[in-house]
């Protein structure tokens, strides 16, 4: 079969095979053998020898280029000073590459005397591991821009000649994408990049894993406006830059709101935002806030990751306005309110949420029938590995009517009064979603829910909201109905997620009820805290207990086994796609 495979399905494949296993699958056979060469040469490392070998004319069957047609990247590592002058040979030879992975020893080559890169006219994409070292000609930018800090002098003028100097280094303006893997960053660096690198689309910077204790130089806060006014003596500051992957900090303390306020400065429209915390101190949310604030209204989809940070923190108003903001995506181990990531984020289509220790809902809002509101534009909600307050569903289903789409994963529900009714209630009465997936819901540490009943009150002669009451208040424009707890049981589809062995295979399945089994599941909950009592007493006393699969599931025909354990009872004005634990169920 696999002799039979077409080129595109082979060369994918060969994308993802380790690099020395591509040359065994080259020689399998000899339609194999243009595929995996293609991928073994597609992105090759030319390292001291292989330079060496390459810019000698008198070694003109070297096996780089007897595949220089199968190039499209280079990466190239710890290059002499002398090697160095090598390099425009190598430009050269590989003409048509446009992705680069360059690895600077800065302790061989000087700062201001870095790689050229425009005779790649083709090159789009550049990564750059700075081997930090401090040079002569560093630090003696760093020392000049020392000069005057101690007395009356000014720092900036002491550093004009050098800043010129800096300005002259020839720019690379065909590079669109730059990642830096460095850990230390400091002004000087900051300002050459932006001299270097104009026409940068993407930037990135690593986190890096180095050790405090093996940085030379740490960060002076007490000269940040200083920093400030340095930078902005440049003519301009990565005009073209839409996308940005940052931190809090640098490894050596070196700000990053030096960055987005430089941005800021130059007015800059950054579009996308990858931002990391990386500082845990007590003033952790000041820091970001500072870094964020400048690029606020400008950015429009954002990956935030504050999993370390205080998680007293994000109860506050404290959280940015984000005005233009259209996707967020949030990892988290504080407790977001709900309400004030909506309220800050006027526009946001797309929520991702994920480690929140409790997502919820600030005092205001859990008796917002008394508040003002404005329907949000949300249309798809993500979350998962959290905790969720129950009555964040009748919150959301009011404030975002427009919600399509709802996925909920490794959830913990809090509170409610399960334990006295042993069903819990998700009411989202104004809610039209396309789907709605559930996988893994389970409550504190029970064990996770298998029998949900799902109503759709769009498809009942019931008008969800003609019973309800709502509070008038002239000053508000909307006003949150008054829902009911208690779902009329007759309008319920019930089901159960069961282990099915009909194929012979065990797979997970999930079947409806009928009357006399919906009948028995409510006579159970009517009296639920002895019946569940009952069966966890009976379930200890059986030595000989079947044993769930690895999913936890079990046969279809003891399904009254799982009433113990609860049922989510889910109330919504219509769902077009329901699945529950990856099983698609079309209502």
């Amino acid at each position: 079969m696999s002799k039979r495979l077409p080129y595109d399905v082979l060369s994918y494949i060969a994308k993802y095979i380790e690099r020395d296993t591509q040359l065994t699958c080259a020689v399998v056979c000899k339609q194999w053998t243009e595929p995996f060469l293609d991928a073994y040469w597609h992105y090759p490392f030319i390292n001291s020898k292989a330079l060496k070998s390459l810019c000698k004319k008198s070694n003109r069957n070297n096996v780089h280029l007897r595949n220089l047609h199968r190039t499209r990247g280079l990466t190239t590592y710890y290059l002499t000073e002398k090697e160095m002058k090598l390099f425009p040979t190598l430009q050269q030879i590989y003409q048509n590459i446009n992705h680069v992975e360059y690895i600077e020893a800065t302790d061989y080559e000087p700062i201001l005397n870095t790689t050229d890169w425009s005779p790649w006219k083709s090159l789009r994409r550049l990564k750059i591991d700075y081997d930090y070292t401090w040079t002569e000609l560093v630090r003696d930018i760093l020392v000049a821009f020392r000069v005057g800090r101690h007395g009356a002098a000014s720092r900036l003028l002491t550093t004009t000649g050098v800043l010129e100097s800096v300005k002259e280094i020839a720019p690379a303006k065909t590079i669109k994408e730059v990642c830096f893997d460095n850990d230390s960053l400091s002004t000087p660096w900051m300002f050459y990049f932006a001299c270097k690198y104009p026409n940068l689309q993407t930037i990135r910077f690593k986190d890096g894993y180095r050790s405090p204790e093996s940085i030379e130089e740490d960060y002076e806060p007490k000269y940040y406006k200083d920093d400030l006014q340095i930078l902005s003596c440049l003519d301009q500051f990565f005009p073209c830059l839409k996308s940005a992957h940052i931190f809090t900090e640098s490894w050596n303390g070196w700000p990053f709101s030096l960055f987005t306020s430089s941005l800021k400065h130059f007015g800059v429209k950054l579009e996308f935002l990858n931002y990391g915390t990386n500082s845990f101190g007590p003033d952790w949310l000041v820091h970001s806030n500072r870094c964020l604030q400048p690029v606020a209204d400008s950015v429009q989809t954002m990956k935030l990751d504050i999993a370390y940070a205080d998680d007293n923190k994000l109860r506050t108003n404290d959280f940015n306005l984000y005005p233009s903001l259209v996707k967020l995506r949030i990892t988290l181990r504080s407790r977001p309110r709900i309400n004030i990531i909506l309220d800050k984020c006027p526009k946001l289509r797309i929520l991702d949420l994920s480690q929140g220790e409790a997502l919820s809902l600030s005092n205001y809002a859990k008796h917002s029938q008394n508040q003002s509101l404005s329907i949000h534009p949300l249309r798809r909600l993500n979350a998962q590995s959290t905790s969720i307050h129950p009555e964040i569903f009748k919150y959301l289903s009011f404030r975002c009517q427009q919600l399509l789409d709802l996925k909920l994963c490794k959830i913990n529900l809090i509170e409610g009064d399960w334990l006295k009714t042993g069903q819990l209630h998700m009411d989202m009465l104004f809610s039209q979603l396309n789907t709605f997936e559930l996988a893994q819901i389970h409550f504190s540490k029970q064990k996770t829910f298998k029998l949900f009943a799902i109503a759709q009150t769009e498809n009942t002669n019931t008008n969800s909201t003609s019973n309800t009451n709502t509070n008038t208040n002239p000053d508000t424009d909307i006003n949150l109905p008054e829902q009911s707890n208690q779902p009329q049981l007759t309008q319920l589809k019930w089901y159960h997620v069961c282990l099915d062995n009909s194929s012979g295979k065990q797979k997970a399945a999930i079947w409806e009820l009928g009357s006399q089994d919906i009948d028995f599941a409510q006579r159970y909950y009517e009296n639920f805290p002895e019946n569940q009592a009952r069966d966890q007493a009976h379930d200890q006393e059986q030595e000989n207990l079947p044993q769930p699969s690895a999913t936890g599931l079990i046969p279809r025909s003891d399904w009254q086994k799982d009433l113990q354990y609860g049922v989510i009872i889910i109330r919504v004005k219509s769902v077009k796609y329901f699945i529950f634990d990856s099983i698609l169920l079309k209502t």
